[in-house]
């Protein structure tokens, strides 16, 4: 990107575009994320890790009210697997693991807010085994437990009771009174598997844990313990395979549901705010009408914080984990429940609302403007509700390697300022061959999603006897174009026999582009507009010139095709 995009920081613009509706109170940026992580959220506390990229390692951050600040505690390779809940003292801490390399050697430390220092937990830590995601309320502490365990089969993997089965890494759910000398007791571990978060408070536990069902399946569920053992319930379960995976992520408790949401994409799983409660299980889903990153964090006032990710998902329709050159992952507070009737205005986002074309390919002879707005959504509940303009803010054209890759972004030098309504404009006259925008903010560093643009040549062609007589818009002197025949028989068959056509009902023919040869070269004339050759006998004809590509195999000059023509002498 070049220098000049620095110039484009203007303080009106940000102030303008930071200003909340009038309608609705708006949700605001705790931080910017360079990966996504685990948040937590307990008595008016959030933490969440933070990402330095020069040492590759994560530091454990706490925000207190307005302010914040890194743990005065070592950083780490990956990042903490947080919570924040009530000692026994009602004071709150932070638990989490380290390990000795990125995935073993795994124990439970404290983090106490108040005097700032970290200590192991020793009565939970165990010197053989690895603990993950380790929550506390009061006097009792649960985590997992990494275990290798005997299951039935390899599609069914509940505990073998004869201990004959295959052997698989099990996590196991503990929970530990810490004010007692019992050792902690093991609970219900249900089928085998992965632990995705965990969540304690009072009797209730919440493990979400991930199951391989063999092959391409998989499972996500959560499932509900209690302190004094018993059987797993599970209140809810989402499937994964082909169709992609969408597992829970995220838990926390209140007295009456679990709130949490999902990550990934599944066909038919609804992405967003999650709620499920805890007597009917009832899974409700509030639509986040943004791009959740994959973490969520309820407290016990009701507050909600999320990460938020950039606008653009890639190929498959996944969030990325925080790494656009563009914009960053955002951990956001929420004005308000997601669940209430309040109004919440979104953070601003870039939209495209027309790419002008025709269609997926345009005439390069048409201009073509991108045009859209920059806006904040007001939603109530997971409805929008209204929009609200976000003006004077200043835009500028990137141009990206193609629609399917997220950069490297290249500065056109072209930018546009969004009016009174949050409008703006981009226009492309001519249009590129083939290119991806994204139209980006500098000074809020959001960016929109890609638009791919491909321009064609429009082409004419008439027969007259045996002359084939054409023309081209827009002008490429110097250029031939191809002359091309159509080579198969009335049965769809090739000269060699080779059936490549399909007979439609009423006898028509439905053929592709192997069904036309190339017979010759026609040049443009000096102007590059028109051209005329001779056709070699009767037959169907059509002219075609080439897309021409760079090393990279990008068109750098039109293609097009005209429609065919027949000569009958």
């Amino acid at each position: 990107m070049r220098p000049h995009l620095h110039h484009l920081l203007q303080a009106s613009a940000l102030a303008a575009a930071l200003a909340a509706p009038a309608t609705a109170a708006a949700d605001d940026v705790v931080a910017d994320l360079a990966r996504d992580t685990p948040i937590a959220a307990h008595g008016g506390v959030v933490a969440w890790s933070s990402f330095d990229a020069a040492s590759n390692r994560y530091a454990l951050v706490l925000r207190q009210g307005d302010v914040t600040a890194t743990a005065r505690t070592a950083t780490a390779r990956r990042a903490f697997d947080v919570s924040l809940g009530p000692d026994t003292r009602g004071r709150v801490v932070a638990l989490y693991t380290r390990c000795r390399t990125a995935t073993r050697g795994c124990d439970v430390y404290r983090y106490d807010l108040s005097t700032r220092r970290e200590h192991k937990l020793r009565s939970v830590s165990s010197p053989s085994f690895d603990e993950a995601w380790p929550a506390q309320w009061r006097d009792r502490v649960t985590f997992s437990r990494r275990a290798r365990t005997r299951v039935i089969g390899t599609f069914d993997h509940r505990p073998d009771p004869r201990r004959k089965g295959p052997l698989l890494a099990c996590d196991i759910p503990f929970v530990k009174t810490l004010s007692s000398r019992a050792p902690s007791r093991r609970l219900d571990r249900s089928q085998c598997g992965s632990t995705d978060g965990m969540a304690i408070r009072g009797d209730t536990i919440v493990h979400v844990a991930g199951v391989s069902l063999g092959g391409a399946g998989s499972e996500s569920q959560v499932r509900r313990l209690r302190t004094r053992g018993g059987a797993a319930v599970i209140l809810a379960r989402t499937g994964g395979g082909e169709g992609g995976f969408s597992p829970f992520t995220s838990p926390s408790l209140s007295k009456s549901s679990v709130w949490l949401t999902r990550i990934g994409r599944r066909e038919r799983a609804k992405q967003g705010f999650l709620r499920i409660d805890l007597r009917s299980k009832r899974l409700t889903t509030v639509a986040s009408n943004l791009n959740l990153a994959g973490r969520v964090a309820r407290d016990e006032r009701g507050g909600f914080w999320y990460v938020q990710g950039p606008e653009d998902p890639d190929f498959y329709g996944v969030p990325p984990l925080c790494t656009s050159p563009l914009e960053p992952c955002r951990l956001v507070r929420a004005s308000a429940s997601p669940f209430s009737s309040a109004l919440r205005a979104l953070l601003p986002r870039v939209r495209v609302l027309a790419d002008g074309s025709d269609g997926p390919v345009t005439f390069a002879s048409n201009p073509v403007a991108l045009s859209g707005d920059v806006s904040r959504a007001v939603v109530r509940g997971g409805t929008v509700v209204a929009r609200q303009p976000v003006p004077g803010v200043v835009l500028a054209l990137l141009l990206t390697a193609t629609i399917d890759e997220g950069g490297p972004f290249t500065d056109t030098a072209r930018t546009a300022t969004t009016d009174a309504a949050g409008g703006w404009s981009f226009a492309l006259n001519p249009p590129p061959p083939q290119a991806a925008f994204v139209v980006f903010s500098p000074v809020l560093r959001i960016a929109s999603s890609r638009v791919g643009v491909s321009a064609v040549s429009k082409m004419g062609l008439s027969a007259s006897g045996g002359t084939l007589t054409g023309t081209v818009a827009p002008a490429q002197p110097g250029r031939s174009v191809q002359i091309e025949r159509f080579a198969v028989d009335a049965e769809g068959r090739l000269p060699g026999g080779e059936q490549i056509c399909v007979k439609l009902p009423g006898g028509k023919l439905s053929c592709g582009d192997r069904a036309w040869a190339t017979i010759g070269q026609a040049p443009l004339d000096a102007a590059g507009t028109s051209f005329s050759t001779t056709a070699p006998g009767p037959g169907a004809y059509r002219a075609r010139l080439s897309a021409e590509p760079d090393a990279a195999g990008r068109p750098t000059a039109y293609g097009g095709l005209s429609p065919a023509v027949v000569v009958t002498g």
